[in-house]
């Protein structure tokens, strides 16, 4: 296999360093002990050395976390004795895997580290997306894993870019002055939502440090989120999370269009000093789509199509719901508007990436991509949707009705069905009605969804539907926009008079 030489990287890192500089105290932290490129020449590469029955094997199982044996050469080094996996959770099913390579506790890899995630980022059409929101984070602020690009070869044969993504764990936790006895969640499956439904013992992950009462932390903040009420929700946010930290994430989630989170892909760090909660971002390749520049600011779920059986993540939709936190977000949007997330300060990175990837990309036959033209392209809509963004989330704030909440009914129906929810607002001051819409099935198909429009935030259905458990939901428009109201799993019961 050709053994590919670049120009140092190097110059990408003080290109890095010079345009985002040290904006917090954690930002010095977060370049020790991480960067391979600090010891390399060009883009690093990783040689994995592995079974090739055992590695067909463990790609036709991919749904299962089976370990096999390996061995890594970097930099002339190798070390033995190694545990390989796969890692992802939908990803796994791409023809790119994802990878998780493990070392012994007294052989550890460059620096310390026990391990190694090696993100396909295989729906990436650029293999830029989560290393740039990785980098818009940090030099916003916010305590974010580090990303570096490197080349990966198994059994001497080029499987493409991957990118080296830093743990979440008590040691990015030390690494950034933060206190690695504190409360560490991932929301490692679809449906960690935050939401009263659900089901922590399959979807969340406790990290770190490990008490004897494992979930009790993560359930008292999903209570609080849950069952706090509207008119105390902002003294409630102001006294039990890191305020500046979620005013931050949600607006850099916007500005990034980060589909893939709030229902997996996250984690929650809570401060044992401070008792207070942050959000830390995870896994962002499904970011800066310019087919998405125009996405709805409040939308909280990955498609269209699961909204329906995905619960709302209160800890999104109720900043939305909420007047003083919401404009807070849209300052702070506009900060990150003119202070990092611009061209000026963005694109200089983009090109050097450009120069550094290119000759890797071109020989990256897993890679979704037809030629360099074709790449090319997707990196002129990169730089197109960084470039729109902004704009578009002005647009919406000060014209689209804002978000809205529906109000579970609190007992089943026997006659009438009445409905009820609380008002969309309309910037413009444009007239808003309201779709209302049920149905038996949680994916509202057509045949089976009933559909009414009204101009009121109450609606009692003109026919009682036989008894059974149904699904509804609204959407309030005007006659530009469409928003739907918080939360996305309501039901109501009707039985037997």
């Amino acid at each position: 296999m050709k053994h590919f030489i670049l120009p140092s990287i190097l110059s990408l890192f003080a290109c890095l360093v010079m345009l985002f500089g040290c904006t917090t105290p954690h930002a010095e932290a977060q370049s020790n002990g991480f960067r391979l490129s600090e010891i390399a020449n060009g883009m690093p590469e990783i040689y994995l050395v592995c079974d090739k029955d055992s590695l067909n094997y463990i790609r036709e199982n991919f749904r299962q976390d089976i370990y096999i044996q390996a061995s890594l050469r970097f930099q002339g080094t190798t070390w033995k004795q190694l545990k390989l996996r796969l890692r992802g959770d939908t990803s796994r099913e791409f023809e790119k895997k994802s990878l998780k390579v493990k070392f012994p506790s007294d052989n550890r890899f460059v620096n310390g580290r026990k391990t190694l995630n090696l993100n396909a980022d295989y729906l990436d059409a650029t293999s830029m997306r989560q290393y740039l929101a990785a980098r818009l984070y940090a030099s916003s602020g916010q305590p974010c894993f580090r990303a570096e690009h490197l080349a990966l070869f198994i059994n001497n044969e080029f499987q493409g870019i991957y990118l080296l993504v830093e743990s979440v764990s008590s040691q990015f936790l030390i690494d950034r002055n933060l206190d690695p006895n504190g409360a560490l969640y991932k929301a490692k499956k679809d449906l960690a939502c935050l939401n009263w439904q659900d089901d922590i013992d399959s979807t969340w992950e406790r990290k770190g440090s490990v008490t004897e009462n494992v979930w009790e932390p993560l359930k008292q903040l999903i209570k609080g989120l849950n069952s706090t009420s509207d008119s105390a929700y902002y003294q409630f946010a102001k006294q039990h999370l890191d305020y500046d930290n979620y005013i931050n994430s949600i607006a850099m989630n916007l500005l990034i269009g980060n589909r893939s989170t709030y229902y997996h892909n996250y984690f929650v760090y809570q401060n044992p000093k401070t008792h207070k909660w942050s959000y830390l971002p995870w896994d962002m390749d499904q970011t800066f789509v310019r087919k998405r520049q125009e996405d709805a600011y409040g939308r909280g779920s990955n498609s269209d199509k699961r909204w329906a059986t995905v619960p709302s993540n209160p800890l999104f939709e109720r900043a939305l719901n909420d007047s003083n936190i919401f404009s807070d977000i849209q300052r702070r949007v506009r900060f990150l508007s003119t202070a990092y997330f611009k061209p000026k300060s963005v694109f200089p990175i983009i090109d050097s990436l450009s120069n550094i990837l290119r000759p890797y990309m071109l020989q990256d036959t897993f890679h979704p991509k037809t030629d360099a033209v074709d790449w090319a392209t997707e990196i002129k809509q990169l730089k197109a949707y960084i470039r729109r963004r902004p704009a578009s989330l002005s647009e919406q704030f000060a014209h689209a009705p804002r978000n809205f909440r529906l109000i579970q009914p609190s007992n089943p129906f026997k006659d009438q069905v009445k409905l009820s929810w609380n008002p969309s607002i309309s910037p413009d001051k444009d007239g808003i009605s309201y779709e209302v819409s049920y149905s038996s099935d949680p994916l509202f198909p057509e045949g089976n969804t009933i559909f009414h429009i009204t101009n009121s935030t109450t609606y009692t259905l003109p026919v009682t539907p036989p008894p059974g458990k149904y699904f509804w939901r609204i959407y309030a428009f005007d006659d530009d926009y469409l928003v739907r109201g918080f939360d996305n799993v309501t039901t109501f019961e009707v039985v037997a008079p």
